[in-house]
C-alpha cells in the first residue's frame, strides 16, 4: 500500500512478499535470478524506511562504486514520478567515490566504496545493505561490514539485507544461502529466504512487468546449462571438470578489500602505460567471431582492459578497428592468427592508415620484415595455430592465471554509459567462454575443444594478449616502437 500510495508503482505478488519481509525481520537475503530486479526493491524498500522511520542511517555497499551509482539510479528512477518523495528530501550529493541522499527528518542513505575497508572502517549504519554479495571479499564482510550494525536506535532493530544472483557452490555466498534456509526455518521471525527466478515472474499475469522469453531463449543456447540455471533459476552449480575452472577465473577478479582500487574496464588507454593486443581472425557470418582482446601490462601482471567481437564483417572493418584501438591505446605488441585471414590483414596492416578526421598512422609490419627499406612499426606477431603452438597459449595463460598474473577487471552488468556496458559484455563472455573450454590429452600435447554450439574466439584472443605482453615484458625499455623518419618521435 506504502509503495502504491507513496511512490505511485505497483508490485507483482513476490515483491510484495519481499518487501512486507523486509520490513519486519532483521535478517533478509535476496536471491533473485537474473534481471528480476533485486536491486529496484531494495532501493524501493530504503527510500520507505528513510522516510516512515526518522534519523535512519542506511548504507549500501556493493563490490564497486559504479554499482553503488546504479541502485542511486534506482533512487532516482522512483522518484521522478512521485512528488511527496522529492518534498522530503534534503540534500542529493554524488562525488567521486560517495553518494548521499538526505531527509528532512534527519534520515539518510548513503553508498561508499569498500577499498580495502580501512576508509570506511568504524562507520555506524541501521540497515545495511549488501548487493551482489558473492563478489564481496568475505573477511571485509566479517570484519569491517558487520561491525557498522553494532549500535542501534532504541526500540528500533538494526537489519542487514544482502542479495545477489546465485554463485558457484565453492563461493561464500552459497554458505550464507544454506545459513538462511536453516535459520528462516526454525526462526522466521528473524530471518526470511526470498528466493524468485523468471518462473516467479512467468505465472504472475497480473504483475506490472512481463521478461522477454525470447532474450532468455537467446542466453539458453548462448552459455553454458549450468551458467544459465545459475544465473536464471537460482542454482549453485558444482564446480565443472574443465580446463579453467570457475574457482581460477573468479581468483583472477580481484575484489573489493584485494586491491585499494580493483582493476576496471578501459575504453582508451592511459598515455603511460604500456598495452598488448591479441587477435584471433574470422570472417564468416553466423561462424566463428572476429575478436580483439588488450592487455595493459602492469610490471609483471598483465589486467585485462578491452575486448571487442564483430561477426561476419569484411577485412576493412577489421582493419578499422585494429587502427581505432591501436589509436585509443599504448601499443607495444601484437599477437594475430595467420589462419582465418590472418594473413589478408597482415598485407592490410602493412599500409600506412588515413583514419577518419585525417590522422596518418603508419604501416603496422610483421617482426621478420627485415627489408631497412620498408618502413612502419615493427611490433606484429603472426602465430600459426599448430597443435604444439595453441597447446602452448593455452597452457602458459592457465599457468599466468594460476600465479595471478594475468587479472580481470571487477564483473559490470549494467551501467549508464552503454559502451562500457558493451565492452564489459565481451568481458564476462570471455570468461564464459574460458570456463567451458575442455582439454584432452593428444601426444605430446592437449587438444582443445569446446561443446557443441559454443566457441572460444574471446579466449583465443586473450590468449595471443598474453603472448604478445610477455613478447613487450621481454624488452623492459619498450614503450611503443615508432620508427624514426615519419614525423613521430620514439615513446
Amino acid at each position: 500500500m506504502a509503495a502504491r500510495d507513496m511512490f505511485n508503482v505497483e508490485l507483482a505478488w513476490f515483491q510484495r512478499r519481499t518487501l512486507r519481509d523486509m520490513f519486519e525481520k532483521k535478517h533478509n537475503m535476496l536471491l533473485f535470478g537474473r534481471g528480476i530486479g533485486k536491486t529496484w526493491l531494495c532501493a524501493l524498500y530504503t527510500m520507505q524506511k528513510a522516510l516512515l522511520y526518522p534519523n535512519t542511517k542506511i548504507g549500501i555497499l556493493a563490490p564497486s562504486f559504479k554499482q553503488t551509482e546504479f541502485f542511486f539510479d534506482k533512487i532516482d528512477e522512483i522518484a521522478a514520478n512521485t512528488p511527496y518523495f522529492k518534498s522530503c528530501m534534503k540534500s542529493s550529493q554524488r562525488a567521486t567515490f560517495r553518494a548521499i541522499q538526505k531527509f528532512n527528518n534527519g534520515s539518510f542513505i548513503e553508498g561508499l566504496p569498500l577499498g580495502t575497508g580501512q576508509k570506511i572502517r568504524g562507520r555506524r549504519y541501521n540497515v545495511v545493505i549488501i548487493d551482489e554479495y558473492a563478489s564481496l571479499n568475505e573477511e571485509i564482510i566479517q570484519t569491517v561490514i558487520r561491525p557498522m550494525l553494532n549500535v542501534k536506535l532504541k526500540g528500533q532493530e538494526n537489519q542487514i539485507i544482502i542479495s545477489g544472483t546465485a554463485f558457484w557452490s565453492w563461493n561464500h555466498y552459497y554458505r550464507q544461502f544454506l545459513l538462511y534456509s536453516y535459520q528462516s526455518q526454525v526462526r522466521p521471525e528473524l530471518w526470511g529466504l526470498h528466493e524468485y527466478d523468471k518462473d516467479d515472474v512467468s505465472i504472475d499475469l497480473s504483475a506490472p512487468f512481463e521478461l522477454d522469453e525470447q532474450m532468455y531463449e537467446m542466453m539458453k543456447m548462448d552459455t553454458t546449462n549450468e551458467l544459465y540455471m545459475m544465473e536464471t533459476h537460482n542454482k549453485f552449480p558444482i564446480e565443472g571438470q574443465t580446463f579453467f575452472t570457475s574457482r581460477l577465473i573468479e581468483s583472477c577478479t580481484p575484489k573489493q578489500g584485494e586491491f585499494e582500487s580493483p582493476l576496471e574496464l578501459e575504453l582508451i588507454g592511459a598515455k603511460n602505460a604500456v598495452y598488448a593486443m591479441g587477435v584471433d581472425v574470422a570472417r564468416s557470418v553466423g561462424g566463428d567471431n572476429f575478436v580483439i582482446a588488450i592487455l595493459k601490462i602492469n610490471g609483471a601482471v598483465k589486467e585485462l582492459a578491452h575486448v571487442f567481437m564483430l561477426n561476419g564483417e569484411p577485412y576493412q572493418k577489421m582493419v578499422f578497428h585494429i587502427r581505432r584501438l591501436f589509436r585509443d591505446f599504448p601499443i607495444a605488441k601484437i599477437c594475430m592468427d595467420l589462419g582465418g585471414g590472418g594473413s589478408t590483414l597482415q598485407d592490410l596492416l602493412a599500409v600506412n592508415y588515413t583514419m577518419p578526421g585525417g590522422l596518418v598512422q603508419p604501416a603496422i609490419l610483421d617482426v621478420e620484415v627485415e627489408d631497412p627499406q620498408i618502413e612502419g612499426l615493427r611490433i606484429l606477431h603472426m602465430i600459426h595455430f599448430s597443435q604444439q603452438e595453441v597447446n602452448d597459449l593455452y597452457v602458459r595463460l592457465k599457468a599466468e592465471m594460476e600465479h595471478k598474473t594475468v587479472l580481470f577487471p571487477l564483473d559490470i552488468r549494467r551501467h549508464g554509459d552503454k559502451d562500457i556496458e558493451k565492452v564489459a559484455k565481451e568481458i564476462l563472455d570471455t570468461k564464459r567462454e574460458l570456463l567451458v573450454i575442455q582439454a584432452e590429452p593428444n601426444g605430446n600435447f592437449y587438444k582443445f575443444d569446446v561443446p557443441h554450439g559454443f566457441k572460444k574466439d574471446r579466449a583465443t584472443a586473450l590468449a595471443l594478449a598474453n603472448r604478445a605482453a610477455n613478447l613487450a615484458i621481454g624488452n623492459v625499455k619498450v614503450k611503443r616502437a615508432l620508427p624514426v623518419g615519419m614525423g613521430f618521435h620514439r615513446d
